[in-house]
């Protein structure tokens, strides 16, 4: 498979989703969240190593299970799912 390891946790979450970079030599590294009907909520940018995110800041009050799509570029390196529990 194409997709890339990547380390994404915890899951399910509250509000803080940790993704891992350390093994992924790449530039411009987004990740996009979306609804499970395919509608963006929202996305961000991020850095190499382990990123912190807050989930709160990039979609509101979202909750439920939600995609992301971490991407390189216009291309997706890792795509899965986040239960966010509020």
């Amino acid at each position: 498979s194409l997709m890339q390891e990547i380390p994404v946790y915890p899951n399910p979450t509250s509000d803080l989703l940790y993704i891992d970079l350390s093994g992924i030599e790449g530039h411009n590294i987004t990740v996009e969240f979306l609804t499970m009907d395919g509608k963006s909520q929202g996305m961000t940018i991020l850095n190499s190593g382990l990123n912190e995110v807050t989930l709160q800041r990039v979609i509101g009050d979202q909750s439920g299970l939600i995609i992301y799509k971490i991407k390189e570029g216009a291309k997706t390196i890792r795509l899965g799912k986040v239960l966010i529990q509020r």
